[in-house]
């Protein structure tokens, strides 16, 4: 998150205020200076919409693979074991 941070802060934005929201709130309340803690919100709360699109698109994509991935089973049926000489049983359809 703290690259994303980053990259939303204006240029010319440099030190410790670029760094993190705490040190630029601190740095803007030092000087008085109110659009760099305007600037410091807007960049955080850009930066955490890109974090939160992030997380749904790898949680979507987890839950495909799952579900692509994964045999079905009527709820309480446990896999078969195979005696030797036996074919395995065959997989329950989708």
């Amino acid at each position: 998150m703290t690259t994303a941070y980053a990259a939303k802060m204006p240029d010319d934005i440099t030190g410790p205020a670029r760094h993190s929201i705490g040190g630029a709130l601190a740095v803007a309340a030092a000087r008085g200076d109110a659009a760099l803690a305007t600037a410091a919100k807007a960049a955080f709360a850009d930066a955490m919409a890109t974090i939160a699109v992030v997380g749904v698109v790898g949680s979507l994509v987890s839950a495909a693979v799952a579900f692509l991935i994964l045999e079905a089973r009527p709820p309480g049926q446990k896999e078969a074991a195979a005696t030797p000489g036996e074919p395995s049983p065959e997989p329950s359809p989708r």
